[in-house]
């Protein structure tokens, strides 16, 4: 019994992981879908074209896959708030560059005729 009782305590305390683990990740992904609507809005002054809103859901999507993964990766999942350093830091801004990096990449592939806009998204993005 000493054995099946550990189980269940191992099972809670992974239970309470993972719902932090998806706590933040939902938060990630709402972050990254406000962040590329006021950034799209604040590139345009407001007057966002019609075929930028239609890319918006794709290119939320993609960008907000990244983000999780790129944030596994770099293990920023699992390290307490309290207990953050210099590198934690550091590798939570390495990310915005890479999804920075990852939009600018999106635009290349699906290309928007905005002229000087082209590298203004991505780099207000990250």
């Amino acid at each position: 019994m000493g054995t099946l009782a550990q189980l269940r305590k191992s099972l809670r305390v992974s239970r309470a992981r993972w719902t932090r683990f998806l706590a933040e990740v939902a938060a990630d992904v709402s972050c990254v879908a406000i962040a590329l609507a006021l950034t799209l809005v604040l590139a345009y002054d407001g007057a966002v074209p019609a075929r930028s809103w239609g890319a918006y859901p794709h290119r939320t999507a993609i960008l907000s896959l990244l983000a999780v993964a790129v944030f596994t990766v770099r293990g920023l999942y699992f390290v307490a708030p309290r207990y953050m350093s210099l590198h934690d830091f550091l590798n939570a801004a390495l990310g915005g560059g890479l999804l920075g990096a990852g939009l600018f990449v999106l635009r290349r592939i699906e290309p928007i005729s905005q002229g000087r806009l082209d590298l203004t998204v991505p780099v207000l993005f990250a």
